[in-house]
């Protein structure tokens, strides 16, 4: 009893750890599917998930925004606009190096690199 209660504590340093010491608490099981382990450790920050899937939406409907008018789509100035504002916060989230921070944390708990690429 109160093994979740006592990770949380750990990982908002209610609890003492050492300033040198990374703690990381995931709070979701994962579902086995065809998801490889590396990428279920990066779909686990839903917020850059988000950011990138709103992304490819914008990039699909400006390329389709030519050929249909839609009221769903940006026109290009704003698609633009928003497209600059979604790749600062991926830049400033650290968005490049998700799946190296990803895999360094699966090698932390024992990952080969053969077993990072499996499916869950």
């Amino acid at each position: 009893m109160g093994k979740s209660t006592l990770l949380k504590l750990l990982a908002w340093r209610k609890i003492p750890v050492p300033k040198n010491i990374d703690v990381l608490l995931v709070e979701r099981e994962v579902i086995g599917d065809d998801k490889t382990a590396l990428e279920a450790v990066v779909s686990a920050n839903e917020e850059l998930v988000k950011l990138r899937q709103e992304v490819v939406f914008l990039q699909n409907s400006s390329s389709v925004a030519g050929e249909k008018d839609n009221d769903d789509n940006y026109d290009g100035d704003e698609a633009g606009e928003k497209l600059a504002e979604l790749y600062d916060k991926l830049q400033v989230m650290g968005s490049d190096a998700a799946e190296a921070k990803a895999s360094k944390i699966l090698a932390g708990l024992g990952f080969t690199k053969d077993m990072q690429g499996r499916a869950t």
